[in-house]
């Protein structure tokens, strides 16, 4: 995650924009899931800089942040592709967040250790979405129904892993 905001930031500097507006305008992304974060952390809890931390291990983990990147680069031709490209970016984030609150009933006595744990579960379906997942990174980019099952796989993961 560090050196997408860093290419971020140098990338708002060089359209010349004033270092302090470009540090903001470079953090934009990274508040996005901060509604998310501070409701579990409320509900379990915990304060919300451990609920982040798993938040950003976990999306690192299952390369969520090029998911969402690849769902934000769909191409928009109309209204209905608006919706749809919405609709996925917003049921990611719901996917991202309840995976997240599984992982923190994971034991570990921090972030990296509650992902290690809740990622060598003995779970097939785990592992199938995994290497599904790791299919579609090797495509480098996606289409609307690629990007639309992979959604869909980390939605019956979500699912799955909460039963």
């Amino acid at each position: 995650m560090r050196p997408a905001y860093l290419d971020s930031l140098q990338g708002w500097k060089d359209k010349g924009v004033p270092a302090a507006l470009a540090t903001q305008l470079a953090a934009l992304p990274y508040l996005e899931p901060s509604a998310d974060i501070i409701e579990l952390a409320l509900a379990r809890k915990l304060a919300p800089v451990e609920v982040s931390k798993v938040h950003y291990r976990l999306g690192d983990a299952l390369d969520l942040p090029w998911l969402f990147e690849q769902v934000e680069a769909l191409p928009v031709e109309g209204r209905w592709h608006a919706i749809a490209r919405g609709v996925m970016r917003d049921e990611l984030a719901t996917h991202q967040r309840t995976l997240v609150g599984q992982v923190l009933a994971m034991p570990g006595k921090d972030a990296d250790a509650k992902v290690k744990a809740w990622l060598s579960r003995d779970d097939a379906s785990l592992r199938f979405t995994l290497s599904r997942l790791g299919e579609l990174a090797a495509q480098k980019t996606l289409d609307y129904p690629t990007a639309s099952v992979a959604v869909q796989r980390l939605g019956q993961l979500a699912v799955k892993s909460a039963l």
